[in-house]
Formats: structure tokens, sequence, C-alpha cells
């Protein structure tokens, strides 16, 4: 079976490096929104800091400020219905405030964009059961998630290609109950394989946090986000820029068989690998390019195994729906306690580009926004296990949650 058979491979939009810390030398952004015809001013545009939790409407004159920025690059959005989206690569250096106005151009919204049309109810309902699931995924996390505004998306059918295209004109509002988010998710594009269950989507999000009273349900959405973060590629990359990969529990190396055959014939090395012999293979690939930016330089598959915790009973049916063999754990001397506690995370990475640069925060950049493709768990978690950038995170006080 292929690797693009074996799990689906999932494409996110990042935006650019973000700064070492959420917390200092915070900075502002502020201009002014205006329509390109009549250079007349914008009132509630969103402008935002993609996938972050960073953003403002713009007011009666169109002017928008965003403050507490920390250095850092990012894409700047500015969207409003009507108007085609605006991104824009912003640097925010130490230290300075920056001025940036934004021109939009009228979108009409057609009849197509606001209704359903060209497919029967049923049949919607069909592709937007098929789009949820692969949008949001199918961790338990997406289960106590909701996309509340359907209606907004629309559907066709690649019948060349036999692939399910999706698009929105505004944003799809997704409440995430598990992890205490709402999220606006604009979607550039979405397009995946029917027949050969892959594919991937573009997406700018803005996180805002859910309101509660009850100190119980706050505490959960902390002790979730913490294990959403906890084995993630973000927090693989931190560690990696940190140099204590070992220590937080990862274990990698190079991969030369599909998934399916990497269960049975590299678990087992990756669970006895030593420090030394890891160290030895990431110094390979990993170079450091200056204070803040790291860079993976690789163009090969890469095994990654997270010691910290195991994969989810989601998964475990996904994966024996996929290869009819489950997560094939074999049972050794060597994994024997890994593979009774299920207390290990497989998850492979492949650079199309042989190169993806990154910040010692973990937040990763590449003008390619196919640049890198995920297999096994990675892969399967999507936009409901997703974090804002701004996320502040401790793995220090995980003992008290």
């Amino acid at each position: 079976m292929s690797l693009t058979k074996i799990i689906a491979a999932i494409f996110i939009v990042t935006s650019l490096f973000t700064s070492k810390s959420f917390t200092q030398n915070l900075n502002s952004i502020e201009g002014k929104v205006t329509d390109a015809k009549t250079g007349k001013p914008i009132e509630y545009a969103t402008v935002f800091l993609s996938n972050t939790s960073i953003g403002v409407l713009t007011n009666k004159k169109g002017v928008y400020v965003i403050k507490n920025i920390p250095p850092g690059g990012y894409n700047l959005v500015c969207v409003i219905i009507g108007y085609g989206k605006v991104v824009q690569v912003v640097k925010i250096t130490k230290g300075s405030d920056q001025k940036i106005d934004i021109v939009l151009d009228e979108k009409p919204i057609t009849a197509k964009e606001i209704s359903v049309v060209g497919e029967s109810p049923a049949e919607w309902q069909r592709r937007l059961k098929k789009f949820t699931k692969e949008f949001l995924g199918e961790s338990s996390n997406a289960d106590d998630s909701k996309i509340i505004n359907p209606e907004i998306i629309d559907f066709e059918i690649d019948k060349n290609n036999n692939k399910l295209v999706a698009s929105a004109q505004d944003a799809i509002v997704i409440v995430n109950h598990a992890l205490g988010y709402k999220i606006k998710a604009y979607l550039k594009d979405f397009v995946w394989s029917l027949s050969e269950e892959y594919g991937g989507f573009q997406i700018d999000l803005l996180f805002e946090e859910l309101n509660s009273t009850d100190e119980k349900e706050k505490n959960n959405w902390q002790t979730n986000r913490l294990n959403v973060y906890k084995g993630s590629f973000r927090h693989f990359l931190k560690s990696c820029a940190e140099g204590n990969v070992y220590e937080e529990g990862f274990r990698l190396s190079k991969s030369h068989v599909t998934p399916e055959l990497t269960y049975l014939n590299n678990s087992i090395y990756l669970l006895s690998q030593n420090k030394n012999e890891m160290d030895l293979f990431l110094n390979s690939i990993i170079k450091k390019n200056d204070e803040d930016i790291y860079c993976i330089v690789y163009d090969k598959l890469v095994q990654v195994v997270y010691l910290g915790a195991g994969e989810e009973p989601n998964y475990k049916v996904y994966m024996e729906k996929l290869t009819g063999k489950g997560s094939l754990r074999i049972l050794s001397d060597i994994n024997k306690y890994y593979a009774e506690t299920n207390s290990y995370q497989s998850s492979w990475i492949i650079l199309s580009k042989g190169q993806l640069f990154f910040n010692s925060e973990g937040i990763c950049s590449d003008d390619n926004p196919y640049g890198k493709k995920f297999a096994g768990y990675w892969a399967w978690k999507r936009v409901a296990d997703l974090l804002p950038y701004d996320y502040k995170f401790s793995l220090l006080n995980e003992s008290n949650n």
C-alpha cells in the first residue's frame, strides 16, 4: 500500500516566523482599510495575524490598531464579505511600530456563493459530512467541535479526478469545546481525492478564547491544550531548537519504506534508540542560520516517534480501517512496555523542497504551503487539534494539570 493511501497527507498554510517569546518586546501595527474604487473607509473589516488570536475590526473611519505583537514575521490578513481577501507579509522588529494601509477590491457575491446549487440537499449533506471529517479530523477533540455555519460552504466534484472541492465566501466558524476556542477559518482551497483518500487544504485561522465561569471547564481546556501540544510537530521543532529532543521524548531516524512497513521494521529500533545515535542524525540535518532561525535540510522520509503519550483510540480505529491491521504493534523484549501501555505515537514527514525553516518557538514557515507532507499521527490531527501560535504553554507545570 502506498504512502498516500496509508495516511492522508495534510497541508496547512502557516504564517511566517513568530518571536522567541509572546510576552516580551511587544509592538503594534495600525493603518486604514479603504475601498479601491471609491477610496472610502471600510468599517467592520477583520484584520488579523494568521493562525493567532491577535486581530481586530476596523472602526467607522476604517482604522485598525493591533497591539501587543511580539517581534517576528507574520501574514497580516484583511477580510470582509463583498471584498477580496488581502494577505500581506509583515515583519515586526524589536522596538518598532508599523503603519500599514490596506486597499480592498470589491468581489461581488454571486448566487452560487450564497446558496446550494446543482446538488440535492441529501448530496450536499453527504459532502459536508466528508468535508467535516477531513477538515476537523476524527480525534476526540474533533468529536467535541462543530462547524456552526455549514450553509456557507459550497462543494463540487472534480469528475475527471474524483476529487471533492470545497470553497467558502466567508469564514467557516468552528466552536471547539474541547480546547475552548472559537475559530474563524478562511479557506483558500480544499481538495480531497475520494478514490485515494488523501488531500490537503490551505487556511488562515483566527482564534478566539471561549468564555466560561466554570473553573473546572477552564482547567479542562488548559489540560487539553497541553495534551495537544505534547508530541505535536510544533513541540518537536521547539525541542530541536532547544537541543533537548531526546529529553522531550522524541526518537527519529530516516525511513526508506512506507508507514505500514515502518511500523513493523523501524519502531523497535526507535524505541531503543540511544541519545548519541539520535543526536548524530539530528546534527546532520539541522542547521542554525542565525540567533532565532533554524533549518531542517533533508529530502527523505523521516519517522518520528514520541514516547510521552499514546495514540488515541479513534486513531487505532482509523488505522484498522486503512490497513486491516490496527496500529501493527509488535510485542518484543525491547518495546513490550510501550506496546502494552500504548504510550507512543508514530509520525512521518517529508519535505518537498528538502528544507524547512523554523524558529525557537517551533513555528515553521515555507513559501510553498504544500512544502511539507505528514503521515501517521501528525497527519491524522487536523483543525480540531490546532493551537494558536500565541498559545502560552509550560511543560514545567504539567504535573499540576
